[in-house]
């Protein structure tokens, strides 16, 4: 599957000081949310339902998030699997 919102979530929200746009990993989700098109938004709700329906393991999961579309967040280092980050990101995305 060709993604394109996550690997835009990923490198261009999820940069080095990422934590200067937001106090919280759900805050930069929340300015995503805040800064993007609806369809934008559309398009990442579902492209994350489909990553998460491919059933990636760990090692994979990481492997696409941080070194192949350029996340400085990993929701490991905060005890959060990612099957949870990515619930986490769908309920404010779809939030009103």
């Amino acid at each position: 599957m060709r993604y394109r919102e996550l690997p835009y979530l990923a490198g261009a929200y999820f940069h080095q000081d990422y934590d200067l746009d937001a106090d919280t990993p759900p805050g930069v989700v929340r300015y995503f949310k805040e800064s993007e098109t609806v369809e934008v938004r559309d398009a990442l709700i579902r492209e994350v339902q489909d990553l998460m329906a491919e059933g990636l393991d760990d090692d994979n999961m990481y492997r696409r998030w941080v070194h192949e579309w350029g996340s400085c967040f990993y929701p490991g280092n905060l005890d959060i699997s990612w099957e949870n980050w990515f619930q986490d990101v769908l309920e404010i995305l779809n939030s009103p």
